[in-house]
């Protein structure tokens, strides 16, 4: 897989945690005269390899895979040696990656009256209708779109969309056929 050269290259990625991020970088000869042995420096990431350009050529380097934990700025230099032995640089450029971290949590209750929030225990008759309320929380630091919860009968609801920090409480009734606590 050739990872570099995508659409999605950006100087800015956004990443979920624990991602891997290979970070690509084109060199380009803007000079009048060969160059041997040019290799880029990024301090935060191994770049292997090395290769000759002749002027206006250009190539672009990746690193190995590096693990996202934490947003990163990388700043990386490329350097090669022009065809009188003198060492040449390229001024500094730098791409980042943010990490999100997406999360959900739910919260279980019921209701013998139809209104959210119901109660953690609740006594159920047979005959009554019980309202199982969800409320689902996006823990993470990031928004989360087509949030759906599916309950423990196969219903699925469609929450949508929900900011980081955001909750949606839904619910759905049910009919009781016997007596009996549900927790």
């Amino acid at each position: 897989d050739d990872v570099c050269g995508n659409e999605d290259d950006a100087e800015l990625q956004t990443v979920i945690s624990g991602s891997e991020v290979t970070y690509c970088y084109t060199v380009t000869n803007t000079g009048d005269d060969s160059l041997t042995g040019v290799t880029v420096d990024d301090p935060e990431a191994t770049v292997p390899g090395s290769v000759d350009l002749a002027a206006g050529e250009s190539y672009t380097f990746s690193s190995d895979p590096v693990l996202a934990d934490a947003d990163a700025t990388h700043l990386a230099t490329a350097s090669g040696t022009d065809s009188f032995g003198g060492s040449v640089s390229a001024d500094p450029d730098d791409a980042a990656h943010a990490v999100v971290s997406p999360a959900l949590d739910v919260q279980v209750t019921a209701s013998t009256d139809g209104t959210c929030p119901g109660s953690e225990d609740v006594t159920i008759l047979a005959a009554d209708t019980v309202t199982w309320c969800y409320e689902v929380t996006n823990t993470g630091d990031a928004t989360l779109e087509d949030v759906m919860l599916v309950d423990s009968d196969g219903n699925m609801i469609v929450i949508g969309s929900l900011a980081a920090g955001e909750s949606s409480t839904v619910s759905t009734d049910e009919s009781i056929v016997e007596d009996g606590i549900q927790t």
